[in-house]
């Protein structure tokens, strides 16, 4: 229908253009009134009948047509672009297992949704290259699934019918047709060539197809060239007499003859590799019918390998020769008649070693080896030989030998027994030297004997237990617990049952915690059965074990009660230190700011008593105020450096994330001046890290001992200053070192203290206070600072740690 009203609009869009174009201005002129509507009905009945006559014509070519697709079993369909409306006929739905009604309601969408989704993007590819008039025709192979759930492979094949004003496609009409068979072959056929591909190819030998007639290769696998030494374009261009190293070429034209006729070849050669060299080559050679041509099949076998394998097996075999002469122990095989004679018909040199007997003394009697066997042991020994016998079962056992030389030893054996075709057992066997470990089991024993002792008298708790099972618990627990280690064999749980009500719920979660997480680390309270309250500290971890056995932990406890208290009491004596400690840096500030205000005063009245009585004051009198004026400033100086020293840690910035480079840097930047004054060299190393600190007192830290080794250097001597940081145990350690004045080493425990001075204040200024702040800053920052020194004049190396941040440690 859809086909059918589109053709019947391009009939009529026509007819209205001819009407207008082939009526000229003259004719209808000429026209009038009535003669020209009659005119024009006759035009518009032929032009009816006309139109009804195509219409006709197109229903019965329709019919005809789909007479003959459905004759042929085709599968069809016509789809609207602009509209997505399709059509499909029964055969359609039919390759694909349905009926078109239990396809319906039916549109593009019914293709799309039963089309397999990789191949959706190739057809929509194909689609558009026919749309845009890429191709004349839209061709493409898909899977579309049936309805019983597997792929139907379908050519799918179309073209658009008509299109819009500017080319737009608007009605294509295609068919479907089942390829599935065609494409299982061809897939087949791929994966034949790719198995056999893969196997010429992989071959363990190199491998050539030759062409009889020409002598040239015509396929080989890449280790046929890789033998030979050539390229594969080289090793194409070859013939047989390139690379055959002994024959002649009518020798080689001789095989070919008699490959030809059918024979099999397989001799040995050699070929000429491509550097000149010759290889030992076995060919096997026979002749192959390919597709009606007749090739040469060869395999050649490369003998080095071969001649190595054989040299590495004599080598091999010396190797187990030496092995058995020098394995702890002997190797042997011996042999038992039914009539009761017995012998060892191989035995390694070290059968001496075990019975003081050579290995040919025993080959044809075995009886010098048992008469070595101790008395008490000789019985069971032989028993256990009768029984492997009856049961053809392995042999094994621990014996005492009486060694003529080495006194009383003590040995094993194991054997397996062989039935031999002239009714004798013959056992392939080894026997060692346990003596040591029998030594070591006895130690052994006694250890486990004193770690019962141990276990038994130790105020520890420990036990060996699966989630269900308690295995092992020694006695402590009766004492920390109060309840007999009965009871918690027979209630495994009594352990968390026992627990403070208190500390129940925390508990019981780190032992579920604990089976995921492979154990547990827990301090908390338990309950004795006389209402007494202890401290217990348990760990739990996990133990391995053997496949199919359950899980099992090992845990210990001790009784911490009293570490408890005394750490309340620590925590208690440590509150009111830092609470001491915090009046004491409070009163500092206070104290050194308050009295600087006095200080002020004595200093400026000093000036002013000076500044009046200067007409009345002599020499003497004037000195004495200079003392007094002077004596005031240092005292407000030193009161500066106190305040300062009291506000570390209260007044800097907060802790965070700092890039000690960049406080270095500032620190630098801060002493510019002093450097440039002095000629300074300053040599930084270490990769710099970030760490937690407060950024201004970092940054004073680094500027005060740089300073005091710009301060404290040798005259006439420019400073040489090395700045270092790497990582330490500690975390991160920095050192700054210089060629100073140094420091009497019996001095150095002063220089961190407030108000220590080790120079003279008239070759050095200073108040003694700089390098306590350092400390101060350092410890605050939870590291240690320390000085070296050589001695005087040998310079000066302050060392200091910080703590790393955890991402670092991680």
């Amino acid at each position: 229908m859809i086909a059918v009203g589109r053709l019947t609009e391009q009939v009529e869009a026509p007819w209205f253009r001819e009407l207008w174009l082939s009526t000229s201005l003259y004719g209808l002129l000429l026209l009038s009134g009535a003669g020209w509507l009659a005119l024009l009905q006759r035009r518009r009945r032929a032009q009816e009948a006309e139109s009804t006559r195509l219409a006709a014509q197109l229903d019965a070519e329709r019919v005809r047509l789909l007479g003959i697709v459905e004759g042929t079993g085709a599968a069809t369909w016509e789809w609207n672009v602009q509209t997505g409306a399709a059509v499909f006929n029964e055969r359609w739905a039919q390759m694909l297992g349905y009926t078109l009604a239990e396809l319906a309601p039916i549109s593009i969408d019914t293709w799309t949704r039963l089309t397999h989704p990789d191949d959706l993007d190739a057809s929509n590819t194909l689609l558009q290259k026919h749309f845009s008039g890429e191709s004349e025709l839209y061709q493409c192979e898909a899977r579309m699934r049936h309805r019983d759930g597997h792929w139907v492979w379908v050519l799918d094949r179309g073209r658009v019918i008509t299109r819009t004003a500017d080319g737009a496609p608007i009605l294509m009409y295609g068919t479907h047709q089942d390829i599935t068979e065609r494409k299982h072959m061809e897939l087949e056929l791929v994966a034949r060539e790719a198995t056999f591909r893969a196997l010429f190819e992989n071959m363990p030998n190199a491998v050539v197809l030759i062409d009889p007639h020409t002598g040239q290769p015509e396929r080989f696998n890449p280790l046929a060239c890789a033998q030979l030494g050539y390229s594969p374009e080289e090793f194409a261009r070859l013939h047989v007499a390139d690379f055959e190293a002994r024959e002649q070429p009518e020798e080689i034209h001789a095989r070919m003859h008699t490959l030809l006729a059918g024979q099999v070849l397989d001799f040995e050669t050699e070929h000429r590799r491509r550097d000149g060299t010759s290889l030992p080559i076995r060919v096997l050679v026979r002749k192959l019918d390919i597709e009606g041509r007749e090739l040469l099949l060869a395999v050649f076998h490369d003998l080095r390998a071969i001649r190595a394998a054989e040299q590495a097996a004599r080598e091999s075999l010396e190797r187990l020769r030496k092995l058995a002469a020098n394995l702890p122990g002997v190797l042997y095989q011996y042999q038992r008649w039914p009539g009761g004679r017995a012998c060892f018909p191989y035995a390694s040199e070290r059968l001496e070693d075990i019975y003081a007997v050579t290995p040919d003394e025993a080959r044809e009697d075995a009886s010098p080896v048992f008469a070595v066997i101790h008395p008490d042991d000789l019985p069971r020994v032989a028993a256990t030989i009768d029984q492997s016998a009856d049961e053809l079962a392995p042999w094994q056992i621990a014996y005492r030998v009486l060694h003529p030389q080495r006194g009383l030893i003590w040995v094993e054996g194991h054997a397996m027994p062989e039935p031999q075709t002239d009714g004798s057992l013959l056992w392939h066997g080894h026997i060692f030297d346990i003596s040591e470990r029998q030594r070591i089991e006895a130690a052994l024993a006694e250890s486990e004997r004193r770690f019962r002792q141990f276990a038994d008298n130790v105020e520890i708790v420990f036990w060996i237990r699966t989630a269900k099972q308690m295995l092992y618990i020694n006695p402590a627990f009766e004492r920390i617990w109060g309840h007999k280690v009965e009871e918690l064999y027979a209630r495994p749980d009594l352990f968390l049952e026992t627990t403070h009500p208190d500390d129940q719920d925390r508990v019981r979660a780190a032992v579920r915690r604990s089976r995921s997480e492979g154990g547990f680390d827990e301090k908390y309270r338990i309950l004795r059965p006389d209402g007494e309250i202890r401290w217990i500290h348990a760990r739990n971890y996990l133990v391995p074990s053997a496949d199919g056995e359950p899980p099992r932990y090992a845990g210990v406890a001790t009784d911490i009660t009293a570490q408890i208290g005394a750490e309340q009491v620590r925590q208690s004596l440590t509150e009111d230190l830092a609470r001491s400690n915090a009046e004491l840096e409070q009163f500092a500030y206070v104290a050194s700011h308050d009295l600087r205000q006095p200080l002020r005063m004595i200093n400026s009245y000093s000036q002013l008593l000076e500044r009046r009585l200067a007409d009345r004051l002599d020499d003497e009198t004037r000195q004495m105020l200079g003392f007094l004026s002077d004596g005031a400033q240092r005292m407000d100086q030193m009161l500066l450096s106190l305040l300062e020293y009291s506000r570390v840690g209260r007044k800097g910035a907060p802790m965070a994330p700092v890039d000690a480079r960049a406080a270095l840097d500032e620190a630098l930047h801060f002493l510019s001046p002093q450097i440039a004054e002095t000629g300074a060299r300053i040599d930084i190393q270490g990769d710099w890290p970030r760490v937690n600190a407060s950024r201004d007192e970092f940054t004073r830290l680094f500027q005060n001992l740089i300073g005091n080794a710009l301060k404290y250097r040798v005259p006439d001597l420019p400073p040489h200053i090395e700045i270092a940081v790497e990582a330490c145990p500690e975390g991160w350690c920095f050192r700054i070192s210089d060629n100073g004045i140094g420091i009497d080493p019996e001095q150095i425990d002063r220089l961190f203290k407030v108000f220590q001075r080790l120079q003279t204040r008239q070759k050095y200024e200073g108040y003694g206070i700089g390098l306590a702040i350092c400390r101060k800053i350092v410890e605050r920052h939870g590291g240690h600072i320390h000085a070296e020194s050589a001695g005087e004049g040998q310079g000066s190396c302050f060392r200091f740690t910080l703590p790393k941040m955890p991402e670092d440690v991680a």
